[in-house]
């Protein structure tokens, strides 16, 4: 068997690789994250141990629906997730366009956020067990009707006195009862401080 690599493009800033699992099937078309290059956040001053984190969507270039059946944090110091969330997005009608939820970074997140345009929170599902449908991709020229799926994440940090981070994300599914992982290097960190040059 064949372990593929396959670069997936999407709209946010972060690397997304496509590998088979030992001993597994290869060249699943879904995943979390976006374009060809890695990123890194980090948001100061923050002293609560609850916090949100959304900047990553969920796709599926195949003509099959996939099946998330697990989330991960890569190399996580520090955080942990107790809830991980499919949030969906719709267009807005004002200005033509998808925004994911934007927030300061607690959780729960605040009422201007869950209401946000588009933004569909008390629609807002498990992202384990939860589908990707056939074709949820986001392209240059996205059909107006789509439902963009947002990923969010209620993380808990191991100790707000010091900084919380994480070097990406892990998403594991199944296509027809095929298992894949992908990952998306969109680093994250939190500090009751200042971010680090």
């Amino acid at each position: 068997m064949t372990a593929a690599v396959a670069t997936l493009i999407m709209f946010a800033t972060a690397a997304c690789s496509e590998r088979v699992l030992p001993g597994r099937d290869s060249d699943g078309p879904a995943g979390v994250g976006s374009a060809d290059e890695e990123s890194h956040l980090c948001t100061p001053g923050v002293r609560s141990s609850d916090v949100m984190y959304t900047a990553n969507t969920v796709f599926n270039k195949g003509d099959r629906p996939a099946a998330i059946t697990s989330v991960s944090l890569l190399e996580a110091d520090g955080f942990e997730i107790v809830d991980a969330l499919i949030v969906p997005i719709r267009r807005s009608p004002a200005d033509g366009t998808w925004t994911l939820m934007s927030a300061p970074p607690e959780w729960p997140p605040p009422a201007k956020a869950q209401a946000g345009p588009g933004v569909g929170w008390s629609e807002r599902r498990n992202a384990v067990g939860a589908t990707i449908p056939a074709r949820t991709e986001y392209g240059p020229d996205p059909d107006p009707k789509m439902v963009m799926l947002d990923l969010v994440l209620h993380l808990r940090r191991a100790n707000p006195g010091s900084a919380s981070r994480f070097a990406g994300l892990r998403i594991e599914y199944e296509i027809d009862k095929r298992e894949f992982y992908n990952e998306a290097r969109t680093a994250f960190t939190v500090t009751n401080g200042e971010c680090p040059e």
